[in-house]
């Protein structure tokens, strides 16, 4: 099954060191790339652990991120 995040969960997950979750529960998960912006690319910056992880499941392609126009598209 592939789900749909936001930022909060992938956060809150990371400072848990529970991400492991998402890929045992979901399979794949499917961003938007704002939220990789915050998630990823603030969090690199600020050097969070977090963040780290997270870029971790993008390049095993546990996470992946998507244009939003594909989704508004969907919705139309």
């Amino acid at each position: 099954m592939n789900v749909v995040s936001n930022s909060s969960p992938l956060i809150s997950l990371g400072k848990l060191d529970m991400l492991f979750l998402l890929e045992k529960l979901y399979g794949k998960v499917i961003i938007m790339q704002a939220v990789y912006g915050e998630v990823v690319v603030r969090g690199l910056k600020e050097e969070r652990k977090d963040a780290f992880h997270v870029a971790a499941l993008i390049e095993r392609g546990i996470i992946c991120i998507e244009n939003i126009e594909v989704w508004r598209r969907c919705v139309e």
